[in-house]
């Protein structure tokens, strides 16, 4: 776009000629992505007939399992391609063809969702069905763009609010933060950021020991997502304690390097947690300590329970 100069007198552009500037600034990246899943879509059966190397079935198991859950499903379409048509007498033959007819069956319904009107809905109802499915990420990295462009459209503090407590570790969340400063970001005090700290440390403790009404204390009854599942509910987080208390071994959970901001809401205010997550796992009989890292993200309401939690784990 050639680029416009303004003088004193003409040419200068108003408020709203640059808010329309952003709306359509928005409008051609989303095109730009549902183009460019289109054109994987078009060129990816036809890459699937190039030549391949010849693998044993082993090799090309591990591949299918290799990219089963990397949420890239080209890969994993040309895995189970090539699993095919080299073993289809191996000895995992029958699984990988259920597989395959899974994923085909699955990418029809995500090929409807972004050749029409692609909105929130849609994607949302979309993860709706297919929660663990094979395009899971790419319909996550959808809702991403989509959330961030409605809270652009409706320009509000509250709607960039919602877009960081849906989604603490977005694409966006740098930008948003940013815009979020305009609105400005609240003094917090001393004990604040205590029980702040106290509060992410109560929940990843009674986690860890398996104290139910130590961790519903520390969770909020209108969760809006919790560890990638959206509109979680306390049943939910008492679900994932359950399963990680039916695991074998003990396991322990250090916060660290805390950080949090106090963020002014349209109605009060919430608490955006950065910290530290160190996973230690002894497994029964033994002296071997297993070690994890992940970084976290909570958001905390007024009263302190978390109402967005995300943790990614650290290379």
């Amino acid at each position: 776009m050639e680029e416009l100069k303004a003088t004193e007198n003409k040419d200068r552009k108003t408020p709203s000629t640059q808010k329309k500037s952003r709306k359509w600034g928005w409008l051609f990246f989303v095109f730009i992505v549902l183009a460019a899943v289109a054109a994987g879509w078009w060129f990816g059966p036809k890459l699937l007939g190039r030549d391949v190397p010849q693998m044993t079935e082993a090799e090309a198991w591990t591949q299918v399992n290799r990219w089963l859950y990397a949420d890239q499903p080209d890969s994993l379409e040309e895995a189970l391609y090539i699993y095919m048509k080299q073993h289809e007498d191996g000895p995992h033959a029958d699984e990988v063809a259920r597989l395959q007819e899974q994923f085909q069956t699955e990418q029809e319904v995500w090929k409807k969702v972004v050749r029409g009107e692609c909105s929130l809905e849609r994607v949302d109802a979309f993860l709706s069905q297919h929660p663990d499915g094979f395009f899971r990420g790419q319909a996550i990295f959808m809702m991403d763009s989509l959330t961030f462009q409605a809270a652009l459209d409706e320009n509000t503090e509250s709607a960039l609010l919602s877009y960081i407590e849906q989604y603490p570790n977005g694409m966006y969340m740098k930008e948003a933060q940013e815009r979020l400063k305009n609105w400005g970001e609240l003094d917090m005090t001393e004990e604040e950021q205590e029980e702040a700290e106290d509060l992410i440390r109560l929940h990843f403790r009674a986690m860890a020991n398996g104290e139910e009404g130590a961790l519903l204390t520390t969770v909020s009854p209108s969760l809006s997502s919790y560890l990638g599942k959206k509109r979680s509910t306390s049943e939910d987080v008492v679900s994932y304690m359950e399963h990680m208390q039916a695991k074998h071994g003990s396991r322990n959970f250090e916060a660290s390097h805390v950080k949090v901001k106090k963020i002014k809401n349209a109605e009060s205010w919430i608490y955006n947690v950065q910290f530290k997550l160190d996973e230690m796992v002894t497994i029964n009989d033994s002296t071997d300590v297993d070690e994890k890292s992940f970084s976290g993200t909570a958001i905390l309401d007024d009263a302190m329970r978390i109402t967005s939690l995300v943790l990614e784990m650290k290379p």
